[in-house]
């Protein structure tokens, strides 16, 4: 270990160890030093019984140090001195051992375990006292738990019975299942929804019920689940709501609500319009059109009432950014039968228009300038929805030792158009409605005016975006994505500077088109329960470029090049292909403790009309996402040394990526929270370039490449966004020699780098 790392560590014990933490602890009570849970049952873990826990013990740092704890202690006695009441506002007080506490903690343990099946379950507390200190043990002897060993069902409505029956499949309740009251509440909700979508429209859960029969003595339980058990099948039960199966008569769609003044649907001015079997309420502005109604609308007319269609209009509207506001409500039909309900969906409209500005500084390596951004949007331009964006950018930068021209100029803008549908030819509306995309055409130029080159970057892309309706699962597909970079004028002595055999570095500065399609997928648990101990993020990408064009020029007999590659418009296109795979996932260790972990994999391979991957495209390491010892782009590939020229920065990129995080993370104070991390990875490249010399994959040689990073980092939890500072270390330098590789002995402060970044690094 380091020296920096030791001199961190030793500050973090000095002020955990410099002030008794029993300072402020009352003549004969006790400070809550630890709590322990100690089960018979593996099956049982601790962390699941510690929200029971009506006390804790003071927060520590990975889980050793008590700082706050410390820091509250440090403060003097005389409150009215702004030092001591800076070190107890940003400190902890010390917990004090409460004897009441500690018996509803153990007595909540009891019934959640009671609740879970373990109907025998006894809960031990031992209190261990020395000096000012208490640690609370709870011992809980779990036994074996309750199972069901016959499961009945018992309805007095034959059509409901049919229902149930049918879905039984996906019952939650089964012989051999645990006795647990939360699986049997879960099951009639499963019941109770079931039947929502059915027509069952006034059906409630209290109607559901459960008979338990433990008598048997083998910790086994006879369960019936009792619905309209008691009714007289004789009798007409269809006079019951909560028995009666219902239809929805009308759709009555109301564009002109207010949720504040409740205006009547029958107030004056406004106008009713019957397309396609709803009712469409206007008043004198008709903001968004019929069939965009119709479409977001999954509630049809004259069908079963049906409790999934209400999600699927809730969910269809809101993504609609032309609608601020949707309320749907069901009332009975005025009709002799009242069996029918009339469906109100109300609506009202957001603003449409907007314009924001921004102006921002910029440093690159010590010229400085200034940028300025200005956004129009417009949520509704047609009527459906659709947002029209455009973009204008403009900055300046005044460049130090390079002549007289010393500026550097950017002109750019971006138009932007996005339908909340999907906009794709042959495609009928029943697909469209299935699918709910977003379809996005981007249009990009970019002007830049340097002393040594005028550049242009011009871009157009077709993008599918969708996603499942609790957002989980997310998609998008490039169909189209195009970028052409044009070089209008270069210095002639500038171009003849670049070394002859860095092509990496000669594409920069050379005219190039790219023409790819790709296809994102994303995968996160961050909406459902088990995101709160375990949340994970899945990212799947793959991406590929010229095959169409390369086809074309095949199919035309299109002629080559003097460096034999087929061209597009006079310039030679790219051909490749790439994909990648990023994981991520952390664990709750406590309520001020967490594990968090990261896995990040990606290859790309040029081929056909390319011997090399375009530069944006290749991956590089190093940085704050990245192999944190290193400083951006300074690592690899492979083994490759840096030779201190310019062209170390293009030749810091690979085609082959792998990133591996792991990071202990904990709460300090206030806003501030630290961490502790250890990183490896790599890049390499798929061919022998000599440019790159060392860079090349090997099997049998890569795992002796793989740098390895640690260090701590401190960040700032403002809620909305979080801002990082974190401190990387060289452990391991794969382009070092023999035993100067291992940089623990060997640390100067080139091999440390200071990273400050917005947000988590996975």
């Amino acid at each position: 270990m380091n020296k920096y790392i030791q001199y961190i560590l030793l500050l973090l014990v000095l002020v955990a160890t410099s002030c008794s933490v029993t300072k402020y602890v009352p003549t004969n009570h006790y400070l809550l030093d630890r709590v322990e849970i100690a089960t018979d049952n593996k099956k049982i873990k601790s962390s699941s019984l510690e929200p029971y826990l009506k006390q804790k013990s003071n927060y520590r740092i990975f889980t050793f140090f008590r700082t706050q704890l410390s820091t509250y202690s440090l403060s003097g006695r005389d409150s009215t001195k702004w030092l001591n009441r800076f070190l107890r506002k940003l400190g902890e007080p010390p917990v004090i051992f409460d004897s009441e506490l500690t018996e509803r903690s153990r007595f909540d343990i009891e019934k959640s375990l009671s609740n879970q099946g373990y109907l025998n379950v006894t809960v031990d507390t031992m209190v261990v006292r020395h000096k000012k200190k208490a640690t609370v043990i709870y011992t809980v002897n779990a036994r074996h738990p309750y199972l069901i060993r016959r499961y009945d069902i018992e309805i007095g409505n034959d059509n409901v019975s049919t229902i149930v029956t049918k879905d039984s499949a996906n019952s939650l309740l089964r012989a051999g299942e645990k006795f647990d009251r939360s699986l049997l509440d879960r099951e009639r909700q499963r019941i109770v929804s079931l039947l929502r979508r059915n027509g069952y429209f006034a059906m409630a859960k209290e109607r559901i019920s459960y008979i338990a029969d433990t008598s048997l003595n083998t910790n086994q339980v006879n369960l019936t689940m009792q619905l309209f058990a008691n009714e007289d099948r004789a009798h007409d039960y269809t006079k019951e709501p909560e028995q009666r199966q219902y239809i929805v008569k009308n759709v009555y769609m109301v564009t002109e609500y207010d949720p504040v003044s409740s205006v009547a649907m029958n107030a004056s001015g406004l106008d009713t319009l019957a397309y396609k079997g709803y009712q469409l309420i206007y008043g004198k502005n008709r903001w968004i059109r019929p069939e965009v109604l119709r479409s977001s609308c999954y509630i049809m007319p004259n069908e079963i009432f049906d409790e999934h269609s209400i999600d699927l209009t809730y969910n269809s509207f809101s993504r609609l950014k032309a609608v601020k506001y949707v309320n749907i409500r069901f009332e009975q039909a005025s009709t002799q039968d009242s069996s029918f309900l009339n469906c109100y969906l109300m609506l009202s409209n957001a603003k449409t228009q907007s314009i924001s500005t921004e102006v921002e500084g910029t440093n690159s390596s010590g010229d400085l300038g200034v940028a300025s951004i200005v956004t129009y949007q417009h949520r509704n331009i047609f009527k459906g929805s659709e947002t029209f964006s455009a973009k204008v950018r403009g900055a300046y930068e005044r460049l130090t030792g390079v002549g007289v021209n010393s500026n550097f100029t950017e002109l750019g803008t971006e138009l932007g158009l996005s339908f909340p549908k999907f906009v794709f030819p042959f495609l009928d509306y029943k697909a469209k409605r299935k699918v709910r995309a977003i379809s996005e055409l981007i249009g990009s130029y970019n002007f830049q005016q340097r002393p040594e080159y005028t550049r242009v970057i011009a871009g157009m892309t077709w993008r599918y975006k969708w996603s499942n309706i609790n957002a989980t699962q997310r998609h998008s597909f490039d169909w189209i994505d195009a970028s052409y970079v044009y070089l209008p004028w270069i210095d002639g002595a500038f171009f003849t500077n670049f070394p002859v055999d860095n092509p990496l570095l000669r594409y920069s500065y050379e005219n190039h088109f790219i023409m790819r399609s790709g296809y994102t997928f994303y995968l996160t648990n961050q909406n459902s329960i088990a995101s709160i101990r375990s949340p994970y993020s899945l990212r799947i990408s793959v991406e590929t470029a010229g095959n169409f064009l390369n086809a074309v020029s095949k199919l035309t007999n299109a002629s080559k090049d003097a460096n034999g590659y087929y061209q597009f418009l006079g310039i030679s296109y790219s051909q490749y292909a790439k994909a990648e795979i990023d994981f991520a996932k952390a664990h709750v260790i406590d309520e001020s403790n967490s594990l968090a972990w990261h896995a990040n994999v990606g290859v790309a391979c040029p081929y056909g009309n390319s011997q090399i991957l375009p530069f944006e495209k290749r991956y590089f390491a190093g940085g704050a996402n990245s192999v944190r010892g290193w400083s951006v782009r300074s690592l690899g590939p492979g083994i490759y040394k840096q030779t201190g020229t310019s062209s170390d920065f293009v030749n810091h990129s690979g085609d082959i990526k792998l990133d591996l995080s792991v990071e202990l993370r904990s709460k300090l104070f206030w806003v501030l929270e630290s961490a502790f991390f250890v990183d490896a990875g790599n890049i390499w490249t798929i061919r022998d370039y000599n440019i790159q010399e060392g860079g090349l994959f090997r099997f049998d040689q890569f795992y002796k490449e793989i740098a390895l990073a640690y260090g701590l980092g401190v960040r700032f939890n403002f809620n909305f966004f979080v801002f990082r500072v974190d401190l990387g270390f060289k452990g391991y330098d794969p382009s070092q020699d023999g035993s100067l590789r291992w940089r623990f002995k060997h640390t100067t402060t080139s091999d440390m780098a200071w990273h400050m970044a917005i947000g988590y690094p996975f």
